[in-house]
Formats: structure tokens, C-alpha cells, sequence
């Protein structure tokens, strides 16, 4: 590459890049240009600038939570409190609300820590629908954990939080999202349901953890169906059995089904437990307006997500074996036949419609983008954007974006971390693919709580673009977080990472990887050097084998060279920089000043193999003799 050399083509070898837009991932810098092969708290999203991240802040909660489990954000408007100018936003930590307040930037809990439902539940992320918030819930003890819960919803009007248990018949759906009907209104659908059959248990004394026949005040035919899941037992000692046989008086179940086996005090509710169906409505305020059920394949593959692609009215439906689309005329197809022997129960769990790219987790690890109008799916994984960044290669955990960034939460393929990525589609040599870009790295003390964690990008006003990050740890006590992002003065909180910055390059062979170089330099074009400790280290790997070498560390700016040690000699070249600053004062000047890197280049030559050298004596003489015994002169 002649573009920066300095002497003549036929000595100097130049690696110069000076853009690193296609994220992480490359392994070899001439043939992954504008790559980097792996990266934490760095962002190099901008085109020609590699930077620290922004800081992944944690709040501060006034107020103390039943635990400490972030599991999901909303945005509300509230005409109550905001005159309707700005919408509040919300953090559901366990069973606790919190409310976000403007003048102390950070989170007072809601109606002095008097929950909604007094109950281990967890809320995930609200979606707005017409002026109002619905929140859906899931049950979180160990009793039926993670089965579907009573959802709440905040009027615009008012600062309450409305659990709906106005009527019980189909008010409990882990997952919902909003659409339309065949005649274009909006409708809210909720999918893996959980309702009261009206029937209850009628044994007289108590039901014993072992009793498998279970006499019932009615008839339950009108109901209950063999081949059904039912739910019995309040919040704490609740039991999924399955119903093997109905008579006028008695169901028969199977017990323990996926749940310990308890004994039940009599008359209690029996509610059918139907992973499998959706539901909707248009006044969510209404829990008894909910439509009657739909069935989307069979309960053994039970609903993952819910999503609409477009404002129309097919919706998307996830199950454990697929993707399944529901038309407004009640079709059901099942879109994506190849997964029906999939069946993970991980599967699609925080399936995210993103600029018409519907991208499907797979439980195992990995992404799939899935494409409605040809019905395809591409594998998007990690694995492949990154294939030697093995650690990225786990489980996709939630994701949410605006209409440029797509953020992401990916845990650790064997280790008990949470990275955050940021994703854009960018176009290269006519391809157009995600980019990935690693932002922050959080590492469990204890365990990480899977369908706890959650993201909510939040630029509802000025002074606040950030994506909201929930995390729960089963050793920690964790609050939400938030990193500010976009331009420098999006956020009035910005500030850029006080931990420190690692980016590994790509490899360089100069097209000539089995011939040995001799590296001289490196020269580093850098911004905001020299200030408030920003520097940035810069190590390098010879021939891959293992070990990093100190070359320095660079503090000026806007141009620094540093020399390699005399005879340094590779056949292949790697650098780690490292970016390093003094930690920051959250909205302060000199926080919103990471160092960054516009360009480096290292300067070499080649040194061809050494040639072998051989001592010569030669003789030269006159009147020599022949063989033939003449005497010759020359």
C-alpha cells in the first residue's frame, strides 16, 4: 500500500487505516478492510474515528425494591404531572415501580413502595397503546416461574398504575404488541395466556401432592380439554398439571408437570394455562374485552414473542418451532417449516422487528433475519461476523433500536457476562450487513437472570438519548442502567468510559505473508491527547504467538510516532490499543472528552530471507600441462 510511504516503493512497506466502520470481526487487515478483529468500550461506529464508549451509567434509586431486578423501561405521557409536554419514564425493578426525576436526575419509587401487585412478578417493557401504557407481567418465583402474570396500565390522565384483574378471564399474556384489525383500527394482541375457567375444585378437604383425579364444582368439558395445561394454587405454591381425561365431575391430571407437586387447599381457581394461543382487544382497560382465543400450533411449542413488522394487520407470532403469521381473517400459517425440529425453549425469546429485518434469537446461541416477503431466513449470527470472537457467540438476550442503531444484549457463550452491542447496516463493496460494535462488558458477581434482562432506547425530549439497560444478578443488588448516545451534547449526561478502552487490529502481512518484515514505526493521529490523562498504549503481537509487547504509550496529539525496538522483524503484525483516561464527572466538560484515534501507520520494509555465503580460493596460472602432455599458454 504506496499511499503513505515515504521512500521508494521498492523499500517501504506502509499499513495505514484510517477507518474502521465495519466493526468487529476481521482477522486480516487485506482482506477485512475497515475492521477490527475485537474490541470492549469502544466505539468505532463513526466513519475515520475509533473512541472510547460512552459510559454505561448506573441510577441511583430513592426508594428500596423488594430485589434489586431491573426487568424492563417505559415511556408514559402523563397529564397529571407533565402537563402532557414530555413523557415520564418508568424502570420496573422486580415488583417495584420507579419513576424517573427531572431535577435530580434519577429514580424515586412509586406511591412510596406501595406495588401495584404485591407479588413476585416481574414487568417487562411497556408499549403505548392509544393514550395508555400496558405493562405485561411475568410471575417470578419458583412456583411456575416466568409463567404469564395479571398485566398492568397507566392512564393518561392519572399517575396510577391499574392492574387488571377487573375480570380474570384472559388478562394474563406474557408478550404483546400493537397492530391493526381488518378495518384499520389499532388492536393490542396478547400472546402465551394464562385464564380463569370459573371452575374450581370441589375435594372437600385438600388435594394431596400425589391425587391424580379431581373432583370440580362443574362440569368441566365447557372448558377444559384433555391434552390441556391447567395451573392450580395461589402465587407461592402454585402447580402445572396436565389433563389427561374429563368427566361431568373430575378432571384427571398428570402432576408435577414441569413444577413440583403441593398440596392444595380445596375450592380453589383452576386456570388453563395456554402458552399456545393470542388474544386481543381494543380497550386494554377492559380485561373482560378481551377476544376469545386463537390457537397458533399446538402448546408443546409454546409462544416466544409477538410482533407486527408494519402498521397492518399480520401479525408474527414465535414459537419454540417457528415463526407463524396471523392474518386478521384468522389465517395461520406456519412461515418457516425448517424450524419445526428445532423446538429449544430459548428459541425466538426477544424476537425485535428492526427497519423490516425481523431478527429471531435462537435459544442455542445466534441470530437469524428473517425476510416476510420471500419468506427466508439468514443466518446473522455473531459467529459468522466474528467467527475467532468466540465469548459473542452466546445467547441474544433482548434488543431494541431507533431507526440508525440497533443495540443488543449478548451473554457470554461460557462465562456469566453481559456484553452491549451496537449494530448499523452498513454497505461495502455493494454488500450491505450488520456491524457490530462492542460497547460495554458487564460481568455477574453471581449469575446472570436471562429473561431478566432487558433494553430500551429512550429519545423521548433534548438532553436525553440513551439506551436503558436492565440487568439482574442473583450475587448483586443491580439498578438500571443507561449509556447516553450519538453526537457529543445529545445527552446532558454524557461522558465517555472510565474504563479503559481495548482495541485489537486486524493482522498485517503486507500481501506477503511468508516473507519477513522489518517493522520501524508507528505514527498515531490522535484528538484530545495529553488532557486529563487521555492516552492511548499500544502494544503489538509478532507472528501470532501469543505474547504482547510494550511499545509505548502515546499522549500527544495530534501526531505521535513511536518506534519499534531495532531488528523488530515478523512475518505478520497485530497491535492492541488501549485507550485510558482519568475518571469523569458525570455532565462535565472534560468527561466529554475521550481520547480518540483518526489514523495510524506503520512503517516497514521488507528483509527477504538471508542468502548463504561461501568462501572461494581461486588459483590462475600460466604454462599449465595438459592431459595430453603439451604445454598450453593462455
Amino acid at each position: 500500500e504506496l499511499t503513505q510511504a515515504e521512500l521508494p516503493p521498492e523499500l517501504e512497506l506502509s499499513w495505514f487505516q484510517e477507518d474502521w466502520a465495519l466493526g468487529i470481526g476481521g482477522v486480516n487487515h487485506r482482506l477485512d478492510p475497515k475492521r477490527i478483529a475485537m474490541s470492549e468500550f469502544i466505539d468505532t461506529s463513526t466513519p475515520g474515528v475509533m473512541k472510547l464508549a460512552r459510559a454505561l451509567n448506573a441510577s441511583a434509586l430513592q426508594g428500596t425494591p423488594g430485589s434489586f431486578d431491573p426487568s424492563g423501561f417505559a415511556l408514559a405521557q402523563d397529564r397529571a404531572t407533565t402537563n402532557g409536554l414530555d413523557p415520564v419514564l418508568w424502570a420496573f425493578v422486580g415488583k417495584d415501580l420507579f419513576q424517573w426525576n427531572e431535577t435530580d436526575d434519577d429514580f424515586d419509587i412509586y406511591n412510596s413502595g406501595t406495588e401495584p401487585q404485591n407479588v413476585d412478578v416481574m414487568y417487562k417493557n411497556g408499549i403505548q397503546f392509544g393514550t395508555n401504557v400496558v405493562v405485561p407481567a411475568w410471575y417470578g418465583g419458583t412456583d411456575a416461574n416466568a409463567t404469564p402474570y395479571f398485566y398492568i396500565y397507566k392512564p393518561v390522565t392519572g399517575d396510577a398504575w391499574v392492574v387488571s384483574t377487573v375480570i380474570t378471564t384472559g388478562a394474563r399474556m406474557k408478550y404483546m404488541a400493537k397492530g391493526r384489525n381488518a378495518s384499520g383500527d389499532e388492536m393490542l394482541w396478547g400472546g402465551n395466556n394464562l385464564g380463569d375457567t370459573a371452575i374450581n375444585m370441589n375435594v372437600g378437604d385438600t388435594l394431596a401432592n400425589d391425587a391424580t383425579s379431581i373432583a370440580v364444582h362443574a362440569d368441566p368439558r365447557s372448558a377444559i380439554a384433555v391434552n390441556d395445561m391447567i395451573l392450580i394454587g395461589p402465587a407461592g405454591t402454585q402447580e402445572i398439571m396436565l389433563v389427561t381425561a374429563t368427566a361431568s365431575g373430575t378432571i384427571t391430571v398428570v402432576r408435577g408437570y414441569g413444577t413440583p407437586a403441593v398440596t392444595h387447599a380445596d375450592s380453589q381457581d383452576i386456570y388453563l394455562y395456554q402458552p399456545h394461543v393470542i388474544r386481543s382487544t381494543s380497550d386494554p382497560t377492559n380485561s373482560g374485552s378481551w377476544s376469545s382465543a386463537t390457537t397458533v400450533g399446538v402448546d408443546d411449542q409454546p409462544i416466544t414473542g409477538l410482533v407486527f413488522d408494519e402498521d397492518n394487520d399480520v401479525l408474527f407470532v414465535t414459537k419454540t418451532d417457528g415463526i407463524y403469521s396471523v392474518t386478521s381473517d384468522g389465517q395461520v400459517r406456519n412461515l418457516t417449516t425448517l424450524f419445526r425440529q428445532a423446538g429449544h425453549p430459548g428459541n425466538f425469546v426477544g424476537t425485535y422487528s428492526w427497519n423490516h429485518h425481523i431478527l429471531l434469537p435462537s435459544g442455542y446461541g445466534g441470530l437469524f433475519d428473517f425476510n416476510y416477503e420471500n419468506a427466508t431466513v439468514e443466518d446473522v449470527s455473531l459467529r459468522l461476523a466474528a467467527p475467532e470472537e468466540t465469548e459473542l457467540h452466546g445467547v441474544v438476550l433482548a434488543m431494541h433500536g431507533d431507526p440508525v442503531n440497533l443495540f443488543a444484549l449478548v451473554k457470554d457463550l461460557t462465562a456469566e457476562t453481559v456484553y452491549l452491542l451496537m449494530a448499523n447496516r452498513v454497505e461495502f463493496e455493494g454488500k450491505t450487513d450488520f456491524r457490530w460494535h462492542v460497547l460495554s462488558k458487564t460481568t455477574a458477581a453471581t449469575a446472570i437472570t436471562d429473561n431478566q434482562c432487558t433494553i430500551m432506547v429512550d429519545a423521548s425530549r433534548t438532553g436525553r438519548r440513551r439506551v436503558w439497560v436492565g440487568i439482574s444478578d442473583t450475587g448483586a443488588s443491580l439498578t438500571p442502567k443507561f449509556m447516553p448516545y450519538g453526537n457529543i451534547l445529545d445527552d446532558l449526561q454524557d461522558g465517555y468510559s472510565a474504563t479503559d478502552g481495548v482495541v485489537e487490529t486486524t493482522m498485517w502481512d503486507a500481501n506477503l505473508p511468508r516473507v519477513d518484515k522489518r517493522v520501524e514505526s508507528i505514527e498515531l493521529e490522535t484528538k484530545n491527547l495529553g488532557t486529563t490523562g487521555h492516552q492511548i498504549k499500544v502494544e503489538f503481537q509478532l507472528n501470532q504467538d501469543g505474547n504482547w509487547y510494550n511499545l509505548g504509550t502515546a499522549n500527544v496529539s495530534p501526531f505521535q510516532t513511536l518506534k519499534f525496538p531495532t531488528g523488530t522483524v515478523a512475518k505478520v503484525l497485530q497491535l492492541r490499543l488501549t485507550f485510558q483516561k482519568d475518571s469523569y464527572t458525570l455532565g462535565a466538560a472534560a468527561g466529554r472528552l475521550g481520547p480518540e484515534l483518526y489514523s495510524f501507520r506503520v512503517r516497514g520494509q521488507l528483509r527477504p530471507d538471508a542468502s548463504p555465503v561461501y568462501s572461494v580460493k581461486v588459483y590462475v596460472a600460466d604454462e599449465v600441462l595438459l592431459l595430453n602432455g603439451a604445454t598450453a599458454s593462455t
